[in-house]
């Protein structure tokens, strides 16, 4: 069959599916990015992180009834963070990464709470141990360990562990161990400065007009206000360079949808008979191509990510979101317009040589 000798209903349904599997392809690109902006905020940074711009805020009391005082803020948890080595009973040492925070106060920013398991009751004190030390048998939940700052040769601290810590998910890509405040500063005494505030900002707020609204609040206490969205565009890198199937799956579909959409405007050119009715077909055939791919994406999905997966920080269902943004908008018009260029110069032509 050529090209030309198509009917006019099957060129419009074709352009659908095409149209249909375009804007799937492209939301892809869109929900990878924005679940990994949600997750990070919900998981990890809260909105907006207020950062020392130096070793840390020596009174962070009052810098903390500062923060909640401002308006928009729901609630704010001071954190230090230090490179420390956690030894268990067998003398066996690992360095890792410790966040010290009071949980009960990080839980109302980022949810912690939610991610620990066989936590003891009530959780309030202790070391919160990743969960790949559990699965490799270096430390159980509910025994002890020592841990001292890195480089110090003060005598360790000997802390209870409360539970393990699921999914963690460092702006570096890599794993951590979480302290409460109260034992950090046991330990590192007058080191134990607080290093940022994870800050959770009351519904319907903008994180970045917030910060360009209050940065001047901070200006004498040594602080930088940073945005959750800043803070996990600098941390996606890491994932996105393991995840090399997905969105090389995202582009061959992009690039075929392309291709089989000029084609069809270059040899099948749509006519202005019946245009409306036809565009519905077409319309109800974008749909339904767009809903064939979300069943089978749904289906297949774990085949396309379990390169990254595992590093990714999903919120609820362990999966990469699809996502509607303003690039899947614009795309679309953009390539809608120009199968309707295309098609309307080849009737151009056309014309002319008949």
């Amino acid at each position: 069959m050529q090209l030309g000798k198509i009917r006019p209903i099957t060129r419009w349904l074709g352009l659908g599916i095409l149209v249909g599997t375009f804007v799937w392809a492209w939301g892809l690109d869109d929900g990878f990015h924005q679940g990994f902006e949600k997750g990070i905020q919900r998981l990890e940074t809260g909105e907006v992180q207020v950062l020392s711009k130096g070793t840390g805020f020596g009174e962070y009391f009052q810098l903390r009834a500062l923060i909640e005082g401002i308006p928009g803020v729901a609630a704010a948890s001071a954190q230090l963070e230090f490179l420390g080595k956690v030894t268990n009973h067998s003398g066996q040492s690992r360095t890792i990464s410790v966040r010290a925070f009071t949980f009960s106060q990080e839980h109302r920013v980022t949810k912690i709470l939610s991610r620990v398991r066989k936590a003891m009751k009530p959780l309030e004190s202790g070391l919160l141990i990743p969960n790949t030390w559990a699965k490799e048998g270096f430390l159980d939940a509910h025994g002890t360990a020592t841990i001292q700052l890195l480089g110090d040769k003060n005598i360790p601290l000997e802390v209870p562990i409360v539970g393990i810590l699921e999914r963690t998910y460092a702006l570096d890509g890599k794993p951590y161990a979480v302290l409460d405040l109260e034992h950090a500063h046991s330990l590192l005494q007058n080191l134990g400065q607080v290093t940022s505030f994870d800050v959770s900002l009351a519904p319907g707020i903008d994180p970045a007009t917030w910060v360009a609204r209050h940065k001047s609040a901070f200006s004498d206490s040594e602080a930088e206000l940073v945005t959750g969205s800043q803070l996990a565009r600098a941390a996606e890198q890491n994932l996105i360079r393991r995840s090399g199937l997905y969105f090389g799956f995202q582009k061959i579909l992009i690039t075929l949808s392309w291709a089989g959409l000029a084609l069809l405007a270059w040899f099948v050119p749509v006519s202005k008979e019946r245009f409306w009715r036809r565009l519905g077909a077409g319309a109800v055939a974008a749909g339904l191509a767009f809903l064939a791919w979300q069943a089978l994406f749904s289906v297949g999905q774990g085949l396309l990510t379990q390169g990254f997966l595992d590093g990714y920080p999903y919120v609820g269902s362990p999966k990469v979101p699809w996502g509607w943004g303003a690039d899947v908008i614009w795309w679309t018009l953009a390539t809608i317009a120009a199968v309707a260029a295309l098609s309307g110069f080849r009737q151009r032509i056309d014309r002319r040589l008949s």
